[in-house]
């Protein structure tokens, strides 16, 4: 995991939704200040994906451990939640504040 170390700034991750049963998950650098433009490093972190859904269960075993990763090298991975069955379902990812990433979402 020295992606979290060696790297400047960190991932900001973007949740959109896809169907009803996806998401894909995508990442890119955050980074507060100035930014260096000859830097062409491609920041990309490992980043465990976990989500619940509302009014599950946030303590639980299943819902803090990672349900997938954003690899680094992978800028985005399509996430299938297996118990999310409507569009109108509500999704909390990053449950517990289990990963130091700056979370956004698509707001649908």
């Amino acid at each position: 995991m020295d992606t979290w170390t060696t790297q400047k700034g960190f991932p900001a991750v973007t949740v959109t939704r896809t169907g009803a049963a996806s998401v894909l998950v995508s990442q890119r650098r955050f980074l507060l200040g100035a930014k260096d433009d000859t830097d062409d490093h491609e920041y990309t972190w490992w980043v465990p994906v976990t989500y619940a859904v509302a009014g599950g269960n946030f303590d639980s075993e299943a819902a803090l451990g990672p349900k997938a990763w954003l690899e680094a090298g992978q800028e985005s991975v399509e996430v299938l939640l297996g118990e999310v069955t409507t569009l109108d379902d509500l999704i909390i990812f990053n449950v517990q504040v289990n990963s130091m990433v700056k979370a956004l979402a698509d707001g649908s």
